[in-house]
């Protein structure tokens, strides 16, 4: 069930100049920030989103870890990462700890709108075929990415 027609979303994400630049491109959405893994994690777990937008690194931890645990306890609810780490080896471990979309930046965000839309169509209607594939859950070249 969504939330509302546009869709309540979460942005986790340290840098407020990207997140302002996701609330003007995603307009008409609920987009709600957290600035930290535990702002994030603790939003997620207390309240209802559709989708989840999420960085890679954090000065209190890293997405990997928290798209981990999100996945814990919500195993549905979409997550897009978008990072300026776009080595191969990082999108691979991102989806393979339970994203479906990887987004380098700088960000298309008409991409990343169309993106949004479309995850959020599909989920409404329980169309999991309509979610974009994901990686396996093996570690990416049996390592797990360092996040430094």
């Amino acid at each position: 069930m969504i939330s509302s027609p546009a869709g309540r979303l979460l942005c986790i994400d340290d840098d407020p100049d990207h997140c302002e630049l996701l609330r003007y491109y995603l307009s008409g959405r609920d987009l709600i920030t957290a600035r930290t893994v535990a702002d994030g994690l603790r939003m997620a777990r207390n309240e209802r989103f559709d989708l989840y937008l999420m960085d890679l690194r954090f000065s209190d931890g890293n997405g990997l870890e928290l798209c981990r645990q999100i996945r814990g306890f919500d195993p549905d609810t979409p997550i897009i990462f978008l990072s300026g780490d776009v080595r191969e080896l990082m999108r691979e471990a991102a989806l393979a700890a339970g994203g479906q979309v990887f987004m380098g930046k700088p960000i298309d965000y008409d991409r990343l709108a169309e993106t949004v839309s479309a995850l959020i169509r599909s989920r409404a209607a329980g169309d999991s075929e309509m979610m974009p594939a994901r990686v396996s859950g093996e570690k990416c070249r049996n390592q797990e990415p360092r996040l430094t």
